[in-house]
């Protein structure tokens, strides 16, 4: 964590019945692996830690606005960063501004998606319905998702769907 410039990172792992030994075991190994991990990216390490450390600058700097640019950037590297309930609070500020902001919707509904939540989908083409730009995307999403949880039955709605929006 420090290599990717983050210095306060603290995790605990617990395991019932865990003693001091076995918790020391398990930082050693711990240790390890993120060592050799490091040793496999160390080349290539600057570039591959670049835009995770653009994300925490952004968030790092973010100051309350009412640009709905400056807002999208700084939800988007909340996304980046895994914190999604965060990133969601901004989304919806921004659509209680501007309800037909496409892209704040399309945002909201790939963190449905990611919590497993199918309203998501028909956030994601309400979208599209408004930004012909996300159309691809927004299949690609959908499909992705819908295969990833079985559900058939959307694929080929979303296929539908999107017949009919290249008509």
């Amino acid at each position: 964590m420090n290599a990717l410039g983050i210095d306060d990172f603290n995790y605990e792992i617990e395991f019932e019945n865990q003693n001091e030994n076995y918790k020391n075991e398990i930082d050693n190994l711990i240790d390890i692996k993120n060592k050799q991990w490091y040793e496999y990216w160390c080349d290539e390490w600057e570039e591959f830690t670049k835009e995770y450390k653009l994300q925490l600058e952004i968030i790092k700097n973010y100051k309350e606005t009412d640009d709905i640019e400056k807002n999208i950037e700084y939800g988007f590297a909340l996304e980046e960063t895994r914190e999604y309930d965060k990133a969601m609070k901004v989304y919806k500020n921004i659509l209680s501004k501007d309800e037909n902001c496409a892209i704040t919707m399309y945002r909201i509904g790939q963190i449905l998606l990611i919590k497993n939540d199918n309203n998501g989908i028909e956030l994601i083409k309400k979208a599209a319905d408004l930004d012909s730009d996300l159309i691809i995307s927004a299949m690609d999403t959908i499909i992705e998702y819908s295969m990833d949880n079985g559900m058939k039955d959307k694929v080929d709605e979303v296929y539908e769907w999107f017949s009919q929006k290249l008509k």
